[in-house]
């Protein structure tokens, strides 16, 4: 037990200084993106918030799985000297995919637009294409530092640093009367200011004259190829998983629906930053376990991990789920209350997600990274499918009933295919035992608030929500033995007394 709470207070740890960093970070990009939405009308809003999916997505596909390849086996190496040649081998992959998909991105603008029938489509992409260099040579040096454990240097990279200064630029910007000017220094700043701070910690450990001084042996760019291609055909069909709804809305309907759906987004990825908080280390940790032959750690991590994601997560997605509508008022105006069911219908729909818990990681901890491109692959056609056949009749209520399916039905393949292969399983009874009470206050909630747009009370109910969570995890015994030791651990180190749960967890076990 000692064994896997050693470990899972390593993932804690991190998990803990991630997910402050993140939140802050999210808060800052939630306000960033309000004041883009407050500043720019839905039809506006769409045409910019499309051109920033297309390159987003394109962006992500010239990573070719090598951010990944980069954390998986730099996790298993310990010479400093193949260190070296495998982060310049993922450095120079994705700046020679960058340069050449970026020249047949501008050469195809015009045609994109017709295809699109997006106004002005054209003109925007231009604006776009730096990001098509910072961001995949941002993601490589993160991976350097996920697979390095430099959780503090990574949140300083994402969100710390990176999201506030972003946020004063795009302030600077709105104040001078230029709010479409500035939601693209805003989208592309932020992996801009990125691979500025993520690149500068690399440098540290990693000069820039022993990383750039030479070309990588030839052989290591043939084996990170080889281990990421099938993450690089996995993350084209994830992106697109991710990226389907808006493309298709922006095919079928028109510009103002897309700012419709785009405006709910920031809602939509707050669901995942706890997800990101505990995968940061978690390949890393999981690696470890795999390759050093101990199965029943990794699963009793898997296991553990789900649980914690799920009760820091499950509050917020069942607020928003349940006062969607009240949210988007507060938060974007009358204009956007189209978008409150589809917004209830994502983040309620993507619980399965959470659920799941990090499969991702799984799979390429056990070095089977082509059950990633499979499932994604599977999950794109129901995603594909099921928008061809919602949108043009539901909407953006039928693109958000077709992600939903799209990510159930890829993370569900996914599971089950690990249950398969190392008898690894994220749910438990206990998991589902301690969602129970805090999905039963909800719904009472519903009827007690009834339809309110006070922040007041919103507020209370989400309280309400997160304390009934807590609650049901201590009273009903959902605490291992290997939950309380890591909780003994943080009493340790913080100045806040945990010893009564400590004894309530101890007399449930």
């Amino acid at each position: 037990m000692s064994s896997i709470a050693d470990s899972l207070g390593g993932l804690a740890r991190s998990a803990a200084i991630i997910f402050f960093g993140t939140a802050i970070g999210q808060i800052v990009a939630l306000i960033g993106e309000l004041l883009i939405v407050r500043n720019l009308n839905p039809g506006v809003l769409g045409r910019y918030a499309f051109t920033y999916s297309l390159v987003s997505a394109i962006g992500s596909l010239l990573l070719l799985g090598v951010h990944e390849g980069v954390t998986r086996q730099l996790s298993s190496k310990d010479d400093h000297k193949m260190d070296t040649d495998l982060i310049r081998s993922g450095y120079l992959i994705v700046l020679l995919t960058s340069i050449v998909v970026t020249v047949g991105l501008f050469a195809v603008r015009t045609p994109l637009a017709s295809f699109f029938n997006i106004p002005h489509l054209e003109t925007t992409i231009p604006l776009f294409l730096p990001f098509l260099f910072v961001y995949p040579l941002s993601r490589i040096s993160l991976a350097v530092l996920r697979a390095e454990q430099h959780s503090w240097a990574a949140t300083a990279s994402q969100n710390l640093v990176t999201k506030p200064l972003a946020f004063g630029s795009l302030l600077v910007i709105l104040l001078l009367g230029y709010p479409a000017l500035g939601s693209v220094v805003y989208w592309v700043g932020v992996p801009f200011i990125c691979f500025l701070i993520s690149g500068y910690f690399v440098a540290r450990k990693f000069p820039v004259i022993t990383l750039f001084g030479k070309l990588p042996n030839q052989k290591t760019v043939s084996e990170l190829f080889s281990f990421s291609w099938p993450l690089a055909i996995g993350s084209f069909l994830l992106i697109f998983l991710s990226q389907m709804d808006i493309l298709m809305i922006g095919f079928f309907l028109d510009s103002t629906s897309v700012g419709l759906y785009r405006s709910i987004q920031p809602f939509k990825s707050a669901i995942m930053f706890v997800l990101g908080a505990f995968t940061f280390l978690n390949l890393p940790l999981v690696t470890n376990h795999f390759e050093s032959g101990q199965i029943v750690h990794l699963r009793e991590t898997y296991i553990t991990s789900t649980k914690w994601i799920v009760a820091l997560t499950l509050p917020y997605i069942l607020f928003v789920s349940a006062f969607a509508e009240d949210l988007v008022k507060i938060f974007f105006g009358y204009d956007y209350v189209p978008a409150a069911l589809p917004l209830s219908i994502l983040v309620a729909g993507l619980s399965f997600r959470v659920y799941s818990g990090l499969d991702g990681d799984l799979v390429k901890a056990i070095n089977r990274p082509k059950i990633e491109l499979y499932s994604s692959f599977v999950g794109l056609c129901a995603n594909f499918l099921s928008n061809y056949l919602l949108i043009p009749q539901f909407g953006i209520v039928g693109a958000a009933v077709g992600t939903v399916l799209g990510y159930a039905t890829y993370n569900l393949v996914e599971v089950v295919w690990i249950y398969n292969l190392v008898g690894a399983s994220p749910i438990s009874w206990v998991t589902v035992k301690q969602s129970l009470p805090p999905i039963c206050i909800t719904v009472l909630m519903i009827f007690l608030i009834g339809p309110s747009s006070s922040p007041v009370l919103l507020a209370i109910a989400l309280i309400i929500i997160s304390l009934t969570e807590l609650c049901s995890m201590i009273f009903l015994g959902c605490l291992s033995e290997v939950d309380v030791e890591l909780i003994k651990r943080v009493d340790s180190r913080i100045n806040i007394d945990l010893s009564r749960l400590i004894n309530h967890a101890e007399k449930r076990i």
